[in-house]
């Protein structure tokens, strides 16, 4: 697995109907720019790969609302990676600049010509 770098976000959870923060692991800028940066909505991504900009981005995310925490042995809690919910998202990219995150459903509801699987 390489380096990647995140979106942090209020998520839709279609499950719950609610939204969470949560994290999307994005690798849609060239290598040389994954280093584990975190982006918000409204930041400017640099050096993001041609095919991925100016487009809506179809990708998931490990929910944080409805995936079951564990408790570990120190009290912390940790999503089991066979108990991860994962939901369809779409993330909207115009000129390197992160606009929009939509779910599926709405998605499935704009008039939009087409999209980038990342």
């Amino acid at each position: 697995m390489g380096m990647f770098n995140s979106i942090i976000a209020d998520l839709p959870c279609v499950a719950n109907k609610v939204t969470a923060r949560g994290e999307i692991q994005i690798k849609w800028q060239s290598p040389e720019m994954r280093s584990g940066e975190a982006f918000y909505l409204g930041d400017t991504m640099d050096g993001i790969m041609p095919d991925y900009d100016n487009v809506w981005i179809k990708t998931d995310f490990i929910c944080e609302a409805c995936s079951p925490r564990t408790k570990a042995r120190d009290d912390t809690s940790f999503i089991k990676v066979m108990d991860q919910h994962r939901h369809i998202i779409f993330v909207r990219i115009e000129n390197g600049r992160i606009l929009q995150i939509i779910s599926e459903d709405d998605f499935k509801t704009l008039k939009t010509a087409g999209y980038a699987v990342g």
